[in-house]
């Protein structure tokens, strides 16, 4: 909403987020240009916008690029239910998700989880597709390495962090619009462009959750 009883609103704006309050995100549209959200048309009523893909973030900045009279808003942040959920491994398990019939066909996604473990080597999450697409995340060396395909037959592998054995929480955090990918652990964070022309990511078989003494 605008300024009550005025003729001051935004009419347009972007949304940017961030995890650690330093390096800034724009939303973005199909074509990897930030999104511009609708605004106003007066002072007091309500205009409501949907994310087309939620975002995961600790801090969400407006940023008003065109307006009437003055800069003035009024703004609420409607958050998604999340439910979470807890997983133990000793070493051998293992949880499958079938994707057979519900393939994943995704230009963009995020993934955010928490973890603690004693073991430096072991896998967290694995999948292949058909097409030759790829994603595996891994302990290896008590460092945490991803391995992301996206079915150009080349190999895209980063690496964060260190000393990830000493069994305390740690917060893991991937996301990807596109080529564009970002991977953090502990607010450590690395940034990479995906190897290749493609930019969905093509999983139809099955998302596997494990660890390895």
């Amino acid at each position: 909403m605008g300024r009550k009883h005025t003729q001051e609103f935004v009419t347009e704006y972007i949304v940017q987020y961030s995890d650690d309050g330093e390096y800034w995100r724009s939303y973005v549209n199909p074509s990897n240009e930030a999104q511009m959200f609708k605004g106003n048309s007066d002072g007091n009523s309500i205009h409501y916008n949907v994310f087309e893909v939620p975002i995961i973030a600790q801090w969400v900045r407006i940023n008003p690029t065109r307006w009437h009279d003055r800069i003035s808003m009024r703004v609420e942040l409607y958050g998604c239910d999340y439910v979470a959920e807890n997983l133990y491994f000793n070493g051998t398990g293992l949880v499958t998700y079938d994707l057979q019939y519900e393939p994943v066909a995704s230009t963009r996604e995020s993934i955010r989880f928490r973890f603690k473990t004693a073991f430096a080597n072991g896998v967290l999450m694995y999948s292949r597709g058909t097409q030759g697409d790829y994603f595996a995340l891994q302990l290896k060396d008590n460092k945490m390495i991803l391995n992301l395909d996206l079915g150009s037959s080349l190999m895209t592998s980063l690496s964060v962090g260190s000393l990830l054995d000493d069994n305390v929480w740690h917060d893991v955090v991937i996301s990807r619009n596109r080529r564009d990918i970002i991977f953090s652990v502990d607010r450590v964070i690395v940034r990479g462009r995906i190897k290749g022309e493609f930019t969905r990511l093509n999983l139809n078989r099955a998302v596997c959750g494990e660890s390895d003494n």
